[in-house]
């Protein structure tokens, strides 16, 4: 079975940015969920 992970499909990159790989309404989800997760993550643990 062919791994679809290492596809030419998922791997380039969008030098235009995402809105010209994915449809607006996904771009806006994408960008959403990323600032969620950042804005909810754990702040880094301080090295002793």
């Amino acid at each position: 079975m062919d791994d679809l992970r290492c596809s030419p499909n998922s791997t380039a990159h969008a030098p235009t940015g995402p809105d010209h790989v994915f449809p607006d309404a996904d771009v806006t989800t994408i960008v959403d969920t990323l600032l969620r997760i950042r804005q909810t993550a754990a702040p880094p643990r301080e090295v002793a």
